[in-house]
């Protein structure tokens, strides 16, 4: 479904008739402008994981949860669990592409080499968030800067309710569905099962 919906505005683009992406910075909206790409940057994270945290919200009421519920089989994910998605949560993650395909995205011409670096760290992080393992230096330094980690998305998948959000936890914090920040000491201790004693000498 991802490979469809993407094939769709890449061939429109090819045909010459997909003015919303551009090749290089000085043709897009910022021009070469640092300060106008870093807006760009944080207007696109915050636009696009305000719009996956309302769908993520929604699969989690129980009205939608049956559509989300494979990929919560993974109480404590591992790297498939990014691709047990069903395929109207693929539609609504990924039909956001299709805004290239309208009049109005002439208005906004984006950089398509900067996009597509932005969609490879999304990729990437999104893979780090069900690894089912945490880096320390990673979980101390994201949260920093509100973008998520595996720390915060593991108690996700075990508490289901809270960490909406997906590519950052700003906006669990302005809704109230974010947890804590995260902890190795508390996050071990509530998962105990998850973890062999360490004080336990072996038989």
């Amino acid at each position: 479904m991802v490979a469809l919906l993407t094939a769709w505005p890449l061939s429109k683009y090819r045909m010459g008739d997909l003015p919303g992406f551009v090749w290089g910075l000085e043709k897009s909206i910022a021009g070469k402008s640092i300060i106008g790409n870093a807006i760009i940057v944080v207007l696109f994270f915050l636009i696009v994981d305000l719009v996956t945290w309302s769908k993520h919200y929604l699969l989690h009421t129980k009205a939608l949860f049956a559509f989300h519920a494979r990929h919560h089989q993974f109480a404590n994910p591992t790297v498939l669990a990014c691709f047990s998605v069903g395929p109207l949560e693929t539609l609504w993650t990924f039909g956001m592409m299709l805004f290239e395909m309208l009049p109005l995205a002439k208005l906004v011409p984006l950089c398509i080499e900067q996009q597509a670096i932005l969609i490879m760290l999304f990729t990437i992080l999104n893979i780090y968030l069900h690894c089912g393992f945490t880096f320390d230096l990673i979980e101390k330094t994201l949260p920093k800067l509100f973008i998520n980690t595996s720390g915060f998305h593991n108690l996700h998948h075990e508490k289901t309710r809270i960490n909406i959000g997906e590519l950052l936890v700003f906006w669990d914090y302005v809704f109230k569905t974010g947890g804590t920040y995260y902890n190795k000491e508390q996050f071990e201790a509530d998962n105990r099962s998850l973890f062999p004693d360490k004080k336990k000498k072996p038989e």
